[in-house]
């Protein structure tokens, strides 16, 4: 259950941009830092700073590389 719950409060966030339209385009650094903690945190459930910290890493890769 929990990673069900953790896709239902991650995922919106990265597929939707701040006026509630879709993303354009939907893959970028916000839906890696997403699906990298979220398989974290399927495995590593009791672990937040892991996952929060995995992902923020994620992320700020995933904006480094897609910039360039």
């Amino acid at each position: 259950m929990f990673p069900a719950v953790l896709a239902a409060l991650l995922l919106p966030g990265a597929l939707l941009a701040d006026d509630g339209a879709v993303r354009a385009p939907v893959y970028g650094p916000y839906l890696v830092g997403v699906v990298a903690g979220f398989v974290v945190g399927a495995f590593e459930k009791d672990n937040f700073f892991l996952v929060f910290g995995v992902s923020v890493l994620a992320f700020a890769v995933a904006h480094w590389a897609f910039a360039a």
